[in-house]
């Protein structure tokens, strides 16, 4: 199973650098009714996009569903449903709508379905991609 690095609280390294989280609950639940064992691999996101995309015995959980991955990925059926929000400072009022993006820089983890996202219903946004969600958090 490949996780980004930190997509908390759905996938994470703990505080010994070992993989936990929601999905890995799953996983690992999955592997002892199955028998089946499950390695996890943390990588940056659009490394674990690749990943998964080229070797036949790799899955990724926590992925969003679009026309574009379609056609490079197989789903399974969603096991798991979140929502996302943007985070901007508490200065900031008003915006209660992607398109009201539009203008500020927004920043992203690069690959992540937010990309397309944004593109889509907010195109004046300036996006800056960072590798993984500890970078974002950080800038």
């Amino acid at each position: 199973m490949v996780g980004s690095e930190s997509y908390a609280p759905l996938y994470f390294r703990d505080s010994s650098g070992q993989a936990a989280g929601v999905l890995v609950d799953l996983w690992e639940l999955w592997s002892e009714k199955t028998g089946e064992p499950v390695e996890f691999v943390n990588l940056p996101w659009s490394e674990g996009l690749d990943t998964v995309a080229s070797r036949n015995d790799a899955v990724i959980a926590g992925f969003m569903h679009t026309a574009e991955r379609e056609k490079r990925y197989d789903y399974s059926i969603p096991f798991y449903r979140i929502s996302t929000h943007a985070f901007f400072h508490k200065s900031i009022e008003g915006v209660d709508d992607p398109a009201l993006l539009s203008g500020f820089k927004v920043g992203l983890v690069a690959s992540h379905y937010a990309e397309t996202f944004l593109a889509k219903n907010s195109p004046g946004a300036a996006v800056v991609t960072y590798p993984r969600f500890s970078d974002l958090i950080q800038a």
